[in-house]
């Protein structure tokens, strides 16, 4: 600092104090005269008392009194991102997903269709899940939907084929609890109608709005089904809780082909390019296998430092991975591109190739990312984001006490 000397000031020190915030960009002001944007270095004469304020569009305006700040050189803010909308289901939002026009919200107790500017749609009620009430998100993560349905698990041994309202076109009984989700999907030997395939006791098939078969009961199905068809064939594959990839030909009823995925479980298969699937590996693998008519063969296969808490997410060339306190970023040839350190246990994680990544923590911090993993904003909220989605021009944010909170990116 620098003392003036021998003026009517001389009992004051010019002080400097740096004024930073995220994002930058940010207009302050100093006794409400806007004096510059962050970064802003301003000098003052200490003890004078002044208030600085900072302030972004969309963004909740910040103010300090410079005198609370007076032993600091730095004020540096995160600003907390401003919430356009709120919409309030009264219950635990487990997922989110849209669906043509709309949105589905995954709730404890129901599945909402709901759109943002007429609000819910339709509403489905839950039964009894059996074990599943313990594991509510593995429940909504075996909620599937195509553009025509939405297929959820009702009960732990029962699932409700609803239209795009919630109104059920078809009720199914299963022999057992399920144990992955359920594939909707179109076979044209068939006819154009979309079809359901699902584990119940091994492989049961059928059509989307009537009754399903069990086709092939020798093994459990922990993963999948999903379809590998080229311009004449097709394929069900699914792994069987022994580990085992089966190609399943519909047509001709029997089993095609068999392959070892080297993995006592198997996570979800999710496609990235044609033929290409990627999925995790008892929780502590990321691995990419080739799948087509012909088998199943492993790409590559990636050891994490820890065991993942969510399925992986794909988007664009990206892959992205949520740890107990990291989300990990890979391109897809399993290259590691960004680690996101976090102070806190993830909650919830989603993300969009353009838009970016949003990361939920059990503390009720939500922060956003862009595509290369730089803080672009956090949103501190009072109840746990349970449940986020962004697509390419929304934020949402369901949270443990029953908002769906929307926001701009």
């Amino acid at each position: 600092f620098i003392r003036d000397f021998g003026d009517k000031n001389a009992d004051k020190f010019k002080m400097p104090l740096y004024i930073n915030s995220t994002p930058k960009g940010a207009s302050v002001s100093i006794d409400g005269k806007i004096v510059g944007k962050t970064p802003y270095l301003l000098q003052y004469n200490w003890p004078e008392k002044h208030k600085i304020t900072v302030k972004q569009e969309r963004f909740q305006t910040e103010s300090r009194d410079l005198s609370a700040i007076k032993d600091s050189w730095n004020l540096d803010l995160q600003l907390n991102r401003e919430i356009d909308k709120d919409i309030n289901l009264r219950s635990k939002i487990l997922r989110i997903f849209p669906h043509n026009k709309n949105l589905v919200a995954a709730t404890k107790g129901a599945v909402h269709i709901f759109n943002p500017s007429e609000g819910i749609v339709g509403s489905h009620s839950i039964g009894n899940l059996g074990m599943m009430s313990d594991n509510l998100h593995k429940w909504a993560s075996f909620i599937s939907h195509s553009n025509d349905y939405i297929v959820v698990p009702s009960t732990s041994d029962s699932i409700s084929v609803l239209d795009g309202s919630a109104e059920i076109i078809n009720n199914i009984q299963l022999n057992t609890d399920i144990e992955s989700q359920p594939l909707l999907y179109v076979n044209e030997l068939f006819g154009a109608g979309q079809r359901l395939a699902l584990s119940d006791n091994g492989l049961s098939i059928g059509p989307a709005d009537g009754a399903v078969k069990s086709v092939h009961s020798a093994n459990r199905i922990i993963s999948g089904p999903i379809t590998v068809s080229d311009d004449f064939d097709q394929l069900l594959v699914f792994v069987s809780h022994t580990g085992q990839f089966m190609g399943y030909d519909e047509s001709n009823k029997e089993v095609a082909w068999t392959a070892n995925s080297s993995a006592a479980h198997v996570g979800k298969l999710t496609e990235i390019e044609p033929g290409k699937y990627l999925t995790t590996l008892d929780d502590s693998r990321l691995a990419m296998f080739a799948i087509n008519l012909e088998g199943a063969k492993k790409v590559w296969d990636k050891s994490l430092p820890k065991s993942v808490i969510t399925q992986p997410i794909v988007s664009g060339k990206r892959v992205f991975l949520a740890l107990k306190q990291q989300v990990l970023v890979y391109n897809l040839s399993g290259l590691k591109l960004h680690t996101i350190d976090l102070k806190e246990d993830v909650s919830s994680i989603s993300a969009h190739a353009q838009s970016g990544i949003a990361i939920g923590s059990k503390s009720g911090q939500v922060t956003f990312y862009n595509k290369d993993a730089k803080l672009m904003w956090q949103l501190k909220l009072e109840a746990e984001p349970s449940a986020l989605l962004v697509i390419e021009n929304r934020v949402y944010i369901g949270t443990s006490n029953g908002h769906v909170f929307i926001l701009s990116p």
